[in-house]
């Protein structure tokens, strides 16, 4: 908490322990802690996070990134490997963190990349875009507000999308950090949690190059039910699915089937 709120490192503070805080610098700690108290995350406390070696703006209007949504990252630079022009789509881009990620470890190798980010949050996008103007300033990216779908009809590369996937019944009972401090909109997935992913198995498919992929982030116990909206009509392969360091499979990519 004193490194978030003061910028004194803890290697700092281990190597000067009797150095004292200042007073602006107590209140500030003093503060922080009466908002820890309450349950309010520390990311939202001090309005940043640390994703994929990047520092992001968060705000309460967007949902903290978490780290097994790096996994998205990852499998985004993995499929993208043997182009050299990628045209990426990040829907429900939140704080734009997966879609900026992918995005600048693409330019920072050579890519030639642009990037479209949207979400339904108007505020949620201010955020992105706040983080896309300090990461991604050399990029071509662009944002918009849709509940998925840009308005200017294109075909991409890959397309990352982590949706709300928490059914609404099970929200309340969640932890304070997240069902008092995060937005509904970018939590909740309907009455099963699966809403969004009918949708993206339905339509992604015409926003897709030919051999581009749609990559996708599902909670611990979803995998089988994801599968069955995907594979029920023989429309989507499966490419691959992603553990996180529990051992639950958080990402499964596809591709359309041929023909």
């Amino acid at each position: 908490m004193i490194e978030a709120v003061t910028g004194i490192s803890i290697a700092h503070q281990l190597a000067f322990p009797d150095v004292l805080l200042s007073d602006e610098q107590l209140a500030a700690l003093d503060e922080a802690l009466v908002k820890r108290e309450n349950r309010m995350p520390l990311s939202q406390i001090i309005e940043k996070a640390i994703f994929y070696d990047q520092t992001f703006t968060v705000t309460k209007e967007t949902l903290t990134p978490r780290p097994e949504s790096e996994l998205l990252v990852d499998a985004s630079i993995e499929y993208t490997d043997s182009l050299q022009s990628v045209h990426l789509l990040d829907a429900f881009t939140g704080t734009g963190a997966i879609g900026i990620s992918v995005a600048r470890k693409l330019y920072d190798a050579g890519k030639d990349v642009s990037l479209v980010m949207t979400d339904n949050s108007r505020y949620a996008l201010d955020v992105a875009r706040q983080n896309a103007l300090r990461i991604i300033a050399p990029v071509n990216w662009k944002i918009e507000c849709a509940d998925i779908w840009p308005s200017t009809y294109c075909r991409y590369d890959v397309i990352t999308a982590n949706p709300p996937y928490i059914a609404t019944e099970v929200i309340t009972s969640l932890m304070p950090e997240v069902n008092r401090f995060e937005p509904l909109s970018a939590l909740d997935g309907g009455h099963d949690g699966l809403d969004y992913y009918r949708r993206l198995s339905r339509e992604a498919g015409r926003y897709l190059r030919d051999g581009g992929v749609l990559i996708i982030e599902i909670g611990a116990s979803q995998e089988e039910e994801v599968m069955r909206l995907f594979v029920r009509d023989s429309v989507w392969r499966e490419c691959d699915r992603i553990k996180d360091l529990a051992g639950h499979t958080r990402v499964i990519v596809f591709r359309m089937e041929a023909g």
